[in-house]
């Protein structure tokens, strides 16, 4: 039935660009002096029309299969939705997207069988609800994996996110853990455990970040041992390393030149990749960080620094995310140079409070526009004006230029619904 609606809906787009084009191409006396002309012309239009009309067809018979083998209906859909512990097929549906692939019944009945084999090997149902992508391995290769797999010194059921490496990889990884030991780690049975004790998480989660960056796995256990203690005697949090596998690939002696800068200039939070970046971004992000400092100096924090600048009292300036949370989010480097421009053209701190929005605009488009209402004698009512898109603002300053002298414009976009640029995210994030 959609597939005819879709179908239906093109041939009748079809017909109204076919007479669009008779309209267009044979006005009023038209054929009548050009006949030749106006038969080629109208054969070509109708030839471009007819074939982009069949492409809608297409498209539209096409949606119609997809829309088919997206859903799969009767045992198969039941007994997995069961398993995976989904009460409705919806739910089961919006799972599958995570995937990545269409759900038809070859790759429910697949599913189903990487369900069954993983249960053999301890895995819950929650726990594979975590990697969606492990429904999509096929037959053949989960046998490989999981016999490559049980080789390694931990339960399946605790390194199973590993089964999405690839083969090599895997075989790779058990190698290098056949010669892990007490040596190389003491204290632990691998390399695996020997991070989930430092960074105090679970097989699960670790194996879920080392997969980003699976040469952890074949590193030698020096460096590993080497690089992990670096990061947590230098403070990085641990939750940040696991987030940022790819630091075991960098050059140990610059990490650890990083960090003894970074601890003179007193830099925080400690991230890892401020241990691997170009010098130049690090250089960049410590001088900010050290000119937030200087602008939080005296005030403590944001909103502090807000009241006091606008003359607003804290509650009213943290009322700000409830009416526009972006404001609160914008950098205090930002801040500073939109405050100074604000009140360098005798902007008051309640006009601000009206508009809060404002803060999160570019000081460059403030001073333009703040210079343009000057210059035509304008003393808009409100910030809106401000927060206008560039098309409505120039409507505004064509409409109001007329006056002469020094007028107060009332602002009735607010009252009309209109929607600004500002009711959109900040373009300059904190």
């Amino acid at each position: 039935m959609a597939a005819v609606r879709t179908v239906g809906a093109s041939g009748l787009l079809l017909a109204r660009h076919i007479v669009s084009a008779i309209r267009w191409c044979s006005p009023p006396g038209a054929l009548s002096k050009h006949p030749q002309q106006n038969h080629v012309a109208l054969s070509k239009c109708l030839q471009q029309l007819t074939l982009t009309s069949s492409r809608h067809i297409t498209c539209g018979c096409s949606q119609q299969q997809r829309s088919s083998v997206a859903t799969v209906d009767g045992p198969t859909a039941g007994e997995l939705r069961a398993l995976l512990q989904f009460g409705t097929d919806r739910e089961l549906r919006q799972f599958w997207r995570r995937t990545g692939a269409r759900l038809d019944v070859a790759r429910a009945a697949n599913a189903l069988h990487v369900l069954r084999a993983l249960q053999a090997e301890g895995v819950a149902p929650p726990a594979i609800k975590r990697h969606p992508a492990l429904l999509n391995i096929k037959k053949a290769r989960l046998s490989e994996q999981l016999s490559s797999l049980r080789r390694l010194p931990a339960p399946v059921g605790e390194v199973f996110p590993l089964l999405l490496l690839r083969a090599d990889q895997l075989r790779a990884a058990v190698r290098a853990a056949g010669r892990d030991g007490q040596l190389a780690f003491p204290g632990h049975r691998s390399r695996l455990h020997y991070l989930a004790d430092q960074l105090q998480t679970g097989l699960e989660t670790l194996c879920a970040a080392v997969r980003r960056n699976p040469s952890i796995l074949t590193f030698p256990g020096s460096r590993i041992t080497e690089i992990t203690r670096l990061m947590i005697d230098g403070g990085i949090p641990r939750d940040a390393i696991l987030d940022d596998p790819y630091i075991y690939n960098h050059n140990v002696s610059v990490m650890r030149e990083r960090l003894e800068w970074v601890h003179r200039v007193q830099l925080r939070p400690l991230r890892p990749w401020m241990l691997r970046c170009a010098e130049h971004t690090l250089q960049e992000h410590v001088e900010r960080f050290q000119l937030r400092l200087a602008i939080l100096s005296e005030h403590g924090d944001e909103v502090t620094y807000l009241s006091e600048r606008l003359g607003l009292g804290r509650a009213r300036v943290s009322a700000f995310r409830q009416r526009h949370p972006p404001a609160l989010r914008v950098s205090v480097i930002k801040m500073k140079e939109v405050l100074d421009v604000l009140l360098a053209y005798g902007i008051s701190g309640e006009q601000v409070a009206d508009q809060p929005r404002i803060l999160c605009y570019s000081a460059r488009r403030i001073r333009e526009r703040c210079e343009r209402l000057r210059a035509a004698g304008l003393r808009p009512a409100s910030l809106l004006v401000l927060c206008k898109t560039p098309k409505d603002f120039d409507r505004y300053m064509a409409a109001a230029t007329g006056a002469e002298g020094l007028v107060t414009v009332p602002d009735t976009a607010s009252a009309a619904g209109e929607r600004t640029a500002g009711d959109a995210s900040p373009r300059t994030p904190a």
